[in-house]
């Protein structure tokens, strides 16, 4: 028997869940074993980068597929994958806190701001989603990738020292 409170979270949220939480695992076993722990953050934080700006861009092309050609509402996975990439997003932050707090300095400081932007991107635009009267409500979606992928652009580009 499944627990009501798993049942409603659905298998793409227990996939998100279980994959942010071998994720966190990796981390900390990946600092406990490796001696550069600054070295490991910094390839964490490039990777996540990447994968994020790829992510981003493939949930733009399913937030128009889903909003602007099929004019659906938001479907439950969709929410679910997105609450997933803002935990990696928050993640990310983190990682690049954790970086600064160590000594390591961006290549430009305006990249702790785009850092918070792509942190707070996503929330933003849940929020007006989650809040939304008319619906579908998708368009709020399509902006929130749209900025996520901009941001996370932006930051690739200032992040490097």
């Amino acid at each position: 028997m499944i627990p009501k409170t798993l049942h409603q979270l659905g298998t793409t949220g227990i996939i998100g869940a279980m994959l942010f939480i071998a994720f966190l695992i990796w981390l900390i076993l990946g600092l406990l074993i490796t001696p550069d722990d600054y070295g490991f953050l910094h390839q964490i934080h490039y990777w996540i980068s990447r994968v994020g700006l790829a992510v981003a861009i493939i949930m733009l092309v399913i937030a128009i597929y889903i909003g602007l050609i099929r004019h659906g509402d938001v479907t439950p996975w969709f929410r679910r994958v997105t609450y997933t990439i803002m935990a990696f997003m928050v993640m990310q932050g983190m990682i690049g806190g954790a970086m600064w707090l160590a000594g390591g300095r961006p290549g430009e400081e305006v990249h702790i701001i785009y850092g918070y932007g792509v942190v707070l991107s996503l929330p933003f635009f849940v929020f007006v989603e989650v809040t939304a009267k008319k619906r579908p409500a998708m368009g709020s979606y399509i902006w929130g990738f749209t900025m996520l992928a901009a941001i996370i652009v932006r930051t690739i580009t200032t992040g490097p020292g």
